[in-house]
């Protein structure tokens, strides 16, 4: 039981206790009348009495149960209203929740086709990029094939250079050495 439920029930055990107390007082008070009326002289009066007065007792009894019968059931009524609202409650809840998903489910199903589309669009992308990629790589082997070449170009070219320089070289002695001969000759001439 929830805190409204705890109190409710206490607040009907209270009424039951109250009622047991009148039932005690009416038990005194018969006791009484019986008492009192134990002085009549005639008998018949004092069995009258008695009568109405047990009879009254009964009926007070009677109604007394009554009582805290109507007063178990409006606490049974209560009960099952505050569980019937509570389920109630949690019904509102999955139906709302149910309806959530309903609608998730519907953007889902209109998103696919974006999905599908863009996943499509992904594919071509990345078999172009493969494309592109193999064409790269052809053009980097092209570029070394031409590297190298140029490389070899340049090596030959540095080697004919440092040949030249040689011959240069050689032929500025030669050159020189004719010089002094023909400046020899000419000095002796």
């Amino acid at each position: 039981f929830d805190v409204d439920e705890t109190e409710q029930i206490k607040g009907h055990l209270r009424l039951i206790i109250e009622d047991q107390l009148w039932e005690d007082i009416i038990d005194k008070d018969i006791f009484k009348l019986q008492s009192a009326y134990s002085q009549i002289p005639s008998p018949i009066t004092l069995k009258f009495v008695i009568n109405i007065v047990v009879s009254l007792k009964a009926e007070i009894t009677i109604q007394i149960a009554l009582i805290v019968v109507v007063v178990n059931l409006n606490l049974m009524d209560e009960v099952i209203a505050i569980r019937q609202q509570k389920l109630s409650n949690g019904l509102s809840t999955l139906e709302r929740t149910n309806k959530e998903v309903e609608a998730m489910k519907t953007q889902l199903i209109a998103f696919k086709p974006r999905l599908e589309v863009s996943q499509k669009d992904t594919i071509a992308i990345k078999a172009e990029l493969t494309v592109q990629q193999k064409e790269v790589e052809g053009k980097e082997e092209v570029v070394c094939e031409e590297e190298a070449i140029v490389t070899q170009q340049a090596n030959e070219a540095e080697t004919l250079g440092e040949d030249a320089q040689k011959r240069i070289k050689s032929q500025e002695q030669s050159r020189l050495f004719i010089w002094r001969c023909h400046t020899t000759i000419k000095m002796k001439e």
